[in-house]
């Protein structure tokens, strides 16, 4: 059995549904430094690491790592129920009870080896993030969680296996960070285009939608043609608090609302629709 780890899209996914969680700004700009430093090097490898430590991190404050390491009786007196430490040396047992879970599943080739201790005081992404962690854990940055928060995590707590509370917390995470890109782009196409009923399109059935689109084209094309324009227009983007590099559509902070796949899609489908 083997487990290559998450793909880099997933990766990148998981690190933007972080920025969008976290409200301390060192953890925001210590992720976005990582992701804008990893595509301009072309190298995934700090940023699969840097997501190991943020899963680490989440495992030691939540109580999971204190479960895990019952679980298989180590590191027991590693991780403080009253007060979780976050350093190298938790980080890096966090890392070996994930290897070891694997291994007891059969994985052959876990992702789980890195990062150690030693690794992370050596500095990197990793290393930065785990400081201003454990910085916004000192100065209380750490917020508590909201009543909905704690119901959410009441029921994912009655998981059994750590790997499945990790994998819905992530399902929720890029549900929110979908949803927070979904507003983003509704609400600039709105103020791009007031003369177009949101509201209205949405509540047209699929075959509806469609005709309307074909009989109304000649309509629609301005409204394309202007969308188009906006998104490729850094001067009027900045007014919205977005920009482009001519491959993606990112917030001014650096924080990507459509990826360089979907931003390359939604300008072909457009510039089809204006040809017809």
């Amino acid at each position: 059995m083997s487990n290559t780890g998450d793909s880099r899209e997933d990766t990148l996914a998981f690190l933007h549904a972080q920025v969008e969680a976290t409200h301390h700004s060192q953890i925001r700009e210590t992720i976005l430094d990582a992701i804008s430093e990893a595509e301009r090097y072309d190298d995934p490898r700090p940023l699969a690491t840097l997501r190991r430590t943020v899963m680490a991190c989440e495992a030691i404050l939540n109580g999971d790592a204190a479960k895990m390491s019952r679980q298989f009786n180590m590191f027991e007196g590693r991780f403080r129920k009253d007060r979780p430490a976050l350093n190298s040396k938790a980080v890096e047992a966090y890392i070996k009870l994930r290897y070891q879970s694997d291994v007891s599943k059969g994985v052959t080739d876990s992702e789980w080896t890195g990062p150690r201790a030693e690794t992370l005081r050596r500095g990197g992404p990793a290393s930065r993030y785990l400081s201003a962690m454990r910085d916004s854990q000192k100065s209380g940055g750490i917020r508590r969680r909201s009543n909905r928060q704690r119901q959410l995590e009441e029921i994912i707590s009655k998981l059994k296996r750590e790997e499945d509370r990790y994998v819905l917390r992530e399902e929720l995470a890029r549900g929110s960070l979908a949803i927070r890109r979904f507003s983003i782009l509704r609400n600039s196409f709105a103020k791009a285009n007031p003369a177009v009923d949101i509201d209205n399109l949405e509540s047209y059935d699929v075959k509806h939608r469609q005709k309307s689109i074909a009989s109304n084209s000649a309509h629609l094309i301005p409204a394309m043609i202007s969308l188009k324009n906006r998104l490729q227009d850094n001067d009027q983007l900045r007014h919205f608090g977005l920009e482009t590099d001519g491959k993606r559509l990112k917030t001014t902070s650096g924080q990507h609302v459509i990826p360089k796949e979907e931003y390359e899609i939604l300008i072909e489908l457009l510039d089809k629709a204006i040809e017809r």
